[in-house]
């Protein structure tokens, strides 16, 4: 599975091509947090196995690292981003 991110600036008129996503996932959640950077929450992976892992995008850096994993796998979940900067699964 080939997974490719493309990434449009707010008020662009292209798409970039960018960092791929290290985690191959299907129906997972896509949430911006309040640091400037994107999670990938849960899904399906590559076997179909639900997902309890994390993955973190810096834009800036166009780098992507782990963050703490879900306490269960959670598969086509909504996401919102708090004002604190809390996410609600």
């Amino acid at each position: 599975m080939t997974v490719i991110l493309l990434l449009m600036a707010c008020g662009g008129d292209r798409w970039e091509e960018v960092a791929p996503l290290p985690t191959a996932r299907l129906h997972h959640a896509l949430v911006a947090a309040g640091d400037g950077t994107v999670l990938a929450i849960g899904g399906y992976g590559p076997s179909n196995e639900a997902l309890r892992s994390v993955d973190r995008y810096d834009p800036d850096a166009d780098e992507w690292s782990s963050a703490a994993a879900m306490p269960a796998a959670t598969t086509n979940a909504g996401v919102v981003a708090l004002s604190d900067g809390t996410l609600l699964v």
